[in-house]
């Protein structure tokens, strides 16, 4: 079936041209489901199995499990009935550290999410195509056309927007599924947290839940309910908040006419309340950029480093003449407060943490804005350029290796599991500021170390808001900060796929060196393993096939040994894994 639809525009070169944009449409798209033998499904097998006939694939490549991959049982599942998962978009986007759980099968991913989900976050999209592409067979995860199919795709009415036509294109498929698999023992869930999306999908008869009300049903549900976020923020009567950013537009024409500057804010690693940006500054230099400070949490206004940033330059009264002190935490004293509170025999001072960091500087009695006033020693002298950040163009988030405040260790210690409280979690990475996250777990968590995301950082916190995504172990063990270490250098860190798995031999972890075997003892190989090899790639690099070694000789002469692996295969992706490089270069 063929939809079309024309409209005339009017092109830069001022030519008025007609553009026609077609819309097929199918009646053979496979619903996903392994045991359903509809007329569509049945038709869709039978035009699949006839590709490799007609030359388009090869048979070899015909997966069927790839075809329809949702279950209606495996291994793992107890329940007598199984629950078929729809997420709108937002939940990709809110939810995406809990999809990624072994513990989430069985999603339906509409062409409807993933395109609007591609124009709002190509990260998260990326992401849900890798769990797609990784793990779409073992934990059925399948991509419905609905925007192709014939029985599930609308035309968008007049005066409706285009999220609002999403979001009945998402309930319309919702409603296809229930129909097409009412002859199953299947539960089939729309999950959304937009409460009048979920009464409109209630009136059409169609079963809807929240994300975190699905979770609940779930056994040994905690670690995931952390994930969900969702903190709030408790109103500070001796603090006004930041002050809010200007709009991108506002951002945009301000830099266009000058008033701003804009800049990639960079945290100094021995003040993390001290941060720069470079930009050209006309009183300095009409020609070269120069750097500008930023000093103090008050004119960083919620940016992190690594952020796109926007600033105003301040008054050259403010400007730095000499070089500045060590300025003071200016969230300490809140943080004292809050502790102090929530535990009373908590030590105010910090003690603790300056354990866990021995060598954090001492904090001097000057904020931020008094330290700028402080700093004129001589008005002839123009001094640093200071700047106030006015607004954020990107955000450069990530997820965090962290640990929980020592300050609240104690008290944490003392809630059983499943209390809900907030608590602060530090970052390795001192350049962060903290981190408020909500758990059900604040027992589970003293002396881990934990992966935290950071969700959001409204005005009116001091902190930014984030989620639990996962524990990486004690504080202190070799393979736990080995792991801090890959994440905190952005090291490629996840379990290995199926596909990468099936190249390795049949003994995995158990398999052993053979000399015979892998050619030592005929010479086509030369066991290094004695020997410590380095390897010299760049920074960044995803081949590591450049190494060397360098060791001294009895003489006193040293041997230098350089090698370079040549990859000849352009046709056969080979799969190489840690474990087994480590024996030979």
């Amino acid at each position: 079936m063929l939809k079309s639809k024309s409209f005339v525009k009017k092109t830069r070169k001022g030519n008025v041209v007609r553009v026609v944009k077609e819309h097929y449409l199918r009646d053979d798209i496979h619903c996903g489901f392994r045991d359903c033998n509809s007329n569509t499904c049945s038709l869709s097998k039978k035009r699949i199995l006839m590709l490799p006939e007609e030359g388009r694939i090869d048979i070899e490549s015909l997966d069927h499990r790839k075809i329809t991959p949702l279950m209606l049982k495996d291994d793992e599942e107890s329940d007598e009935k199984i629950t078929f998962l729809i997420p709108d978009t937002n939940e990709f986007i809110n939810h995406i550290d809990i999809f990624e759980k072994p513990v989430i099968k069985n999603v339906i991913v509409l062409e409807t999410v993933l395109e609007e989900l591609k124009g709002l976050s190509m990260q998260n999209y990326n992401r849900v195509r890798s769990i797609i592409k990784d793990h779409g067979l073992d934990r059925g995860y399948y991509v419905f056309s609905n925007e192709h199919s014939r029985d599930t795709y609308i035309d968008r009415l007049p005066d409706e927007s285009p999220n609002d036509r999403n979001d009945r294109a998402i309930r319309i498929a919702s409603l296809w599924y229930k129909d097409h698999l009412k002859s199953f023992e299947i539960n089939l869930l729309l999950l959304t947290e937009d409460a009048g999306n979920r009464e409109k999908a209630k009136q059409m008869k169609v079963q809807t839940s929240r994300m975190e009300d699905y979770l609940k049903t779930k056994d040994n549900n905690l670690e995931l309910l952390d994930m969900l976020g969702n903190v709030t923020v408790e109103k500070d009567n001796d603090w006004d908040g930041y002050k809010a950013h200007l709009s991108t537009i506002q951002l945009q024409e301000g830099i266009k006419n000058g008033f701003f500057i804009q800049g990639s804010l960079k945290i100094s690693p021995y003040n993390f309340l001290e941060g720069s940006i470079f930009g050209t500054v006309k009183e300095v230099s009409s020609e070269d950029q120069v750097k500008i400070l930023i000093l103090g949490r008050e004119n960083m206004n919620r940016a992190i480093d690594g952020d796109v940033v926007v600033v105003k330059l301040l008054p050259k009264s403010d400007w730095r003449k000499s070089p500045g002190k060590l300025l003071i935490d200016e969230d300490e004293e809140t943080v004292s407060k809050n502790t102090s509170n929530d535990n009373p025999k908590v030590d105010s001072k910090n003690q603790v943490k300056d354990q866990e960091f021995p060598n954090k500087k001492q904090k001097i009695s000057k904020s931020a804005s008094s330290l700028v006033k402080d700093n004129h020693v001589d008005e002839s002298v123009l001094g640093e350029p200071t700047a106030i950040v006015v607004g954020i163009l990107k955000r450069n988030w990530r997820q965090y290796c962290t640990f929980l405040d020592p300050n609240l260790a104690k008290s944490s210690s003392e809630k059983a599991l499943g209390t809900l409280s907030s608590v602060y979690m530090l970052p390795m990475d001192r350049k962060i500021p903290k981190i408020k996250i909500r758990t059900r777990q604040a027992k589970e968590l003293v002396g881990k170390r934990v992966l935290v995301a950071l969700d959001s950082w409204p005005a009116d916190s001091r902190y930014p808001l984030g989620h639990f995504v996962r524990s990486l172990g004690s504080a202190g063990d070799k393979n736990t900060e080995t792991d801090v270490l890959l994440l905190e250098h952005d090291v490629p860190y996840y379990e290995f796929s199926s596909n990468v798995l099936s190249d390795l031999p049949p003994e995995g972890a158990n398999w052993l060196f053979d000399p015979d075997r892998d050619g030592v003892t005929n010479g086509s190989r030369r066991d290094l393993r004695h020997i410590n090899v380095c390897s010299i790639d760049p920074p960044g690099c995803t081949d590591i096939d450049d190494a060397l070694h360098c060791i001294e000789l009895p003489n006193g002469n040293y041997q230098v040994g350089v090698r370079k692996l040549f990859i000849y295969f352009l046709f056969t992706i080979v799969f190489f894994l840690s474990f087994f490089l480590s024996f030979f270069i």
